[in-house]
């Protein structure tokens, strides 16, 4: 494994010293500590330099040389597009510092056109202008999509102007080199490059060598007639996509069966039509995806739930959830009169909202997601379940981090089945903070009913929180309890 993909590591220099002594985002020890950006920086600057191929590697040959000199001539050509959900930021700070010319970048998820109409709190918004201040390279331009409202900080700390919907807010600065950091899930990434297809004459995913699995070198050899992998460095690497089958700076438009629905009822997939169809096939599925999902609880019907590519656990129904939901069908007489309003913190794909809303009728459903792509998915999955005649009640889906801007005390009945993964790290911090909101949000009097997995042993900090509660199920994985506030 290379030490250092440059053949001078002094090349790095400038750009380490700017990162280190930049006020935001904060690196001061940068490198250390952060494989993926170091190596992602050394092949930006490595290739506008003329010393890397697109592969990452060392130029050799009189041959080899002229192309790479010639790549790197007209390397700062292409405006640059990161898409990560970090929120320290150093994929931003990089693309940031790295002066390669115009400048882009974008967070990890939701790569969809039309989701900024579709979900309240997802907006356009103009970052300072900070060139000059060594924050953005001079003549350059940096953009955000981050799939989780909690990364917005950081990609404004780059810098950056957050946009409000891909493709639709960078189809006009196409052809783009697109940089994203390896998602968890392979339908991310799939759903990404769906919509970056006829916009990305380059994509660069970066990570860590577990995460970059075969089916990231599959996904992108669907969409590129040349896909590289870069030697790796502290367990890191590149796999780069070139030469697109479907030509960059043309972006395909949504033709034929299903553009209505991409359009409309299920605004939020990005569009997909034929590109070079004589030299491959693509077997795309347009996201949202779909699945009928059976109940098999009393008073709960059978759904149709939706899953965009970056949402937490696909079109699935939390084993969890379930038990949640049977827990409340079982004391419906007990629960229902006095839940109006409910709200379902941290919504995910929708299926545990819906299912409430249609056990319990309430006056209004509320559901609420850090994620850009949930919120999109939860929107879906109640449009459906409204249109079948499952829920009566108003719905609406709210991005925000742990119920954010939502107002104290508006709400009868909390559900909260808490994420215990930040990334892949295991966490207790995200489910605390999202009991302390539930404690926020709820009227006095109101209800919250929280599952979790029983060897968390969340139950302390809610009886902190609430000053007791009691337990309504258990199996051998999950526990369920309630609460109410004083």
């Amino acid at each position: 494994m290379s030490r250092s993909l440059l053949p001078d590591p002094a090349l790095l220099a400038p750009l380490a010293q700017r990162l280190r002594s930049a006020s935001a985002p904060a690196l001061p020890a940068w490198p250390d500590g952060a494989p993926e950006s170091r190596i992602l920086a050394e092949y930006l600057v490595g290739r506008a330099h003329g010393v890397l191929d697109v592969s990452g590697r060392r130029s050799g040959g009189a041959d080899q040389d002229g192309a790479v000199q010639r790549d790197a001539e007209g390397f700062a050509d292409l405006p640059l597009l990161v898409i990560d959900d970090d929120e320290a930021g150093a994929l931003w700070a990089v693309a940031a510092g790295v002066a390669v010319g115009s400048t882009s970048l974008a967070a990890e998820g939701l790569a969809v056109e039309g989701l900024a109409a579709d979900i309240p709190g997802t907006h356009g918004c103009a970052a300072d202008d900070r060139a000059g201040k060594g924050a953005v390279p001079a003549g350059g331009r940096v953009l955000a999509y981050n799939d989780r409202v909690s990364a917005d900080p950081a990609a404004r700390a780059a810098g950056a102007e957050l946009v409000g919907a891909l493709p639709a807010d960078v189809v006009e600065r196409a052809p783009l080199r697109c940089i994203v950091s390896a998602p968890k899930a392979v339908d991310a990434l799939s759903e990404t490059l769906q919509a970056l297809e006829g916009i990305a004459a380059e994509v660069i995913v970066v990570g860590r060598d577990k995460h970059l699995t075969p089916s990231v070198n599959a996904e992108l050899a669907r969409r590129f007639r040349r896909v590289d992998v870069s030697p790796g460095i502290a367990k890191s690497r590149l796999i780069i996509g070139s030469e697109p089958f479907a030509p960059a700076g043309e972006p395909l438009s949504v033709e034929g069966e299903g553009a209505a629905e991409v359009a409309g009822a299920q605004a939020g997939a990005p569009g997909v039509a034929a590109g070079d169809s004589a030299s491959r096939e693509t077997n795309d599925v347009l996201f949202p995806g779909w699945a009928s999902r059976a109940s098999g609880i009393p008073g709960v019907p059978d759904l149709d739930v939706a899953a965009h590519g970056a949402c937490f656990g696909g079109s699935a129904v939390d084993p969890g959830s379930q038990l949640l939901v049977r827990a409340l069908a079982q004391r419906r007489a007990e629960v229902a009169p006095g839940a109006r309003t409910i709200l379902d913190l941290g919504c995910g794909n929708g299926w545990l909202l819906a299912a409430a809303a249609a056990l319990l009728r309430p006056a209004e459903a509320v559901g609420t997601d850090a994620s850009r792509a949930a919120c999109a998915s939860a929107a879906a999955t109640l449009r459906a379940a409204r249109a079948a005649g499952a829920v009566d009640a108003p719905w609406r889906v709210v991005l925000a981090d742990a119920g954010e801007g939502l107002a104290d005390g508006s709400f009868d009945l909390v559900l909260l089945n808490p994420p215990f993964h930040a990334g892949t790290v295991v966490t207790t911090e995200d489910a605390h903070r999202m009991i302390d909101a539930a404690h926020r949000l709820l009227a006095p009097g109101g209800l919250l009913v929280c599952v979790y997995n029983s060897h968390l042993r969340y139950r302390s900090h809610l009886n902190a929180a609430f000053g007791g509660s009691e337990q309504w199920a258990r199996n051998a994985k999950f526990t369920v309890v309630a609460a109410r506030r004083g």
